[in-house]
């Protein structure tokens, strides 16, 4: 649907007496899959970068024995300039006490995940700079400060949250 591909979001079911994988167009588009009709789980992990390979195989194995969903972030075995990270979703589907049905939803989340890394990166300058730092928000109530603002100032963390920076006159 339009709404799928606006957000990256595909779709896909997974047959295990048949082995039949059955994918949605984005979900094609966003695995770097065969160029073949007939598809099976092997085939995406091995779409699935190395080091989260092993992650995927154990809960798609926990799905098919004892109908565990599961819910995963993992990197596509792609190119190594940009990593394109994937949202892995499952939900067993049961009759007659058994799975006969794993049904599912795959979501670039890319951009989520780089704007995750710029934020852990400030994180860290913010804590390891010598300057003091204040952060406000828009009423100019402090927010936060970093180990060098309690040092310069002797201001404790707890009692600068909230105030304005004109503790400091």
């Amino acid at each position: 649907t339009a709404t799928g591909r606006m957000a990256r979001v595909g779709g896909w079911e997974h047959e295990p007496v048949t082995g039949h994988l059955l994918l949605s167009e984005v979900a094609r588009e966003l695995l770097p899959l065969p160029a073949r009709p007939s598809l099976g789980l092997s085939d995406v992990l091995e779409a699935i970068h190395p080091h989260d390979r092993e992650r995927l195989a154990t809960a798609n194995a926990g799905a098919l024995a004892s109908g565990e969903p599961y819910d995963i972030q993992a990197r596509l075995g792609g190119s190594a300039e940009r990593e394109t990270w994937v949202q892995l979703t499952c939900q067993p589907s049961w009759s007659e006490g058994r799975v006969t049905k794993l049904v599912g939803a795959i979501q670039d989340i890319t951009p989520r995940m780089e704007a995750e890394k710029s934020l852990r990166q400030a994180a860290r300058v913010f804590e390891s700079t010598a300057d003091g730092v204040v952060i406000t928000g828009p009423d100019e109530r402090i927010l936060a400060v970093n180990r060098a603002f309690t040092e310069i100032t002797g201001y404790a963390e707890a009692e600068a949250l909230g105030q304005t920076p004109r503790i400091l006159k």
